[in-house]
């Protein structure tokens, strides 16, 4: 869950780099992060149901390896090993996202 936290924090960063104030910031956030992580992460309609179009968003958004992850621990009872590709997908996610949000922040002047 610490890696979906940071990739989705990472998600706030880059929009915060976009708008001025923290209102609208938490608004887009909210969009982007919330609404595609309810629909698109196999929580409501399983992945593999989804039109190919819908599949390829789902892949895109972290919010669909961290279900997978839940569903294999919590519910499933799997290894750790059976969740490495998972994991290692939401590595990937945080290493980009944060990197992409470290690299478009700047200092504001006051």
């Amino acid at each position: 869950s610490t890696l979906y936290v940071i990739a989705t924090a990472s998600m706030g960063l880059i929009v915060s780099s976009f708008v001025s104030t923290q209102l609208a910031g938490i608004v887009v956030t909210a969009i982007l992060a919330i609404v595609p992580a309810l629909l698109y992460s196999g929580m409501l309609v399983p992945v593999q149901s989804m039109s190919g179009d819908t599949r390829l968003l789902a892949h895109l958004l972290p919010a669909m390896f961290h279900n997978r992850v839940v569903v294999a621990a919590f519910l499933k009872n799997l290894p750790l090993s059976a969740v490495m590709r998972d994991l290692g997908v939401l590595l990937l996610f945080d290493v980009v996202l944060l990197g992409t949000g470290v690299a478009l922040t700047r200092k504001r002047e006051a």
